[in-house]
């Protein structure tokens, strides 16, 4: 006799630390519509419940409190494909990381804008199936017109990165280019994990003996 046995996991998913090696990639937004978007590819193992992301990057005015949009593509082919979670809007935490965006230390008045870490809930959450990819997208929706958010750069050197990302230029195309090299960007996600698996009735539940073939 077989039965499932579930059980849950919580905790930090999927980590693209910032490579402070690399120079951040930047896209405008402006009245809530991007001229270039961004996102990010990511998987899971097993089916796991998205409860919080997390991303890094600075604007240049220097003004971290800002309002979001989070967007979840299922994957076509190496690109972003059809939107299966969002657009939702988000005004994350937000707290210095004490670095710049070029890397360096903070440094008050120098002209390079300060390196943010911001944190948010997306409501509802999303589950995503374990062994599929998805497509993570952060835009920032500002009103000014001097306000560019720049989402720093991550690379498979500091995390979970494969060293592939996307963009695309709304105001010329709305067509996703993927673009392999460096060219992960940096966020992470935590979530909870549905482990529920397959086991033999009298054996192995408490995970120490072992089932029969």
């Amino acid at each position: 006799m077989e039965l499932f046995v579930g059980t849950t996991t919580t905790g930090e998913v999927w980590s693209q630390q910032p490579d402070d090696s690399l120079f951040p990639y930047a896209f405008t937004a402006v009245d809530g519509s991007a001229t270039q978007d961004l996102a990010d590819d990511f998987s899971f193992v097993n089916d796991t419940t998205l409860t919080t992301a997390r991303w890094f990057g600075g604007t240049f005015n220097g003004d971290p409190t800002l309002t979001f949009r989070i967007t979840i593509h299922e994957d076509a082919s190496g690109i972003p494909g059809t939107s299966i979670f969002g657009p939702v809007p988000v005004t994350p935490s937000s707290a210095t990381t004490g670095r710049q965006m070029d890397g360096g230390p903070s440094i008050l008045d120098d002209g390079i804008p300060d390196e943010f870490e911001f944190e948010a809930a997306p409501p509802g959450g999303f589950t995503a199936t374990g062994g599929v990819t998805y497509w993570l997208e952060i835009g920032g929706i500002q009103t000014g017109t001097i306000d560019l958010f720049t989402w720093t750069s991550s690379s498979s050197v500091t995390g979970d990165g494969n060293d592939l990302g996307a963009s695309q230029f709304v105001d010329a195309s709305t067509t996703w280019t993927a673009s392999a090299g460096v060219f992960d960007r940096a966020f992470e996600l935590d979530g909870e994990v549905d482990t529920t698996e397959l086991r033999a009735f009298g054996c192995n539940l408490d995970g120490a003996s072992v089932c029969p073939e």
